[in-house]
C-alpha cells in the first residue's frame, strides 16, 4: 500500500535512485561543429588535434570526433563554388 500511494503522489520509491544519478555527471561530446571551433579558435594542426584527442582518450573520455568527421564538416561549410584542396 505504502508503494502504491508514493506512486500516485509522484513520490520517488527509491530514495537513493536519485541521489545516484544527481552525483553521476554526464559526459558531453564535442559535436563536429563545435570540434571545427576549437580547431580555428587555437589554431590547431592536424596532428595537436588528433594528440588532444587521443589524450583525452586514455582517460576514458571519448569526446572528440575523428579529424576525418570534423574535416569533413568544415568542408560542408563553404559555399558549392568554393573547391577546398589540400
Amino acid at each position: 500500500m505504502k508503494l502504491l500511494r508514493q506512486l500516485l503522489k509522484g513520490l520517488p520509491i527509491f530514495p537513493w535512485l536519485g541521489k545516484m544519478k544527481k552525483t553521476a555527471k554526464e559526459i558531453k561530446v564535442y559535436t563536429d561543429e563545435e570540434a571545427i571551433s576549437l580547431l580555428v579558435e587555437a589554431q590547431l594542426s592536424k596532428q595537436q588535434y588528433n594528440t588532444i584527442k587521443l589524450q583525452a582518450k586514455t582517460k576514458g573520455r571519448n569526446i572528440y570526433p575523428s579529424y576525418n568527421k570534423v574535416r569533413a564538416a568544415k568542408e560542408r561549410c563553404y559555399p558549392d563554388s568554393i573547391i577546398v584542396t589540400g
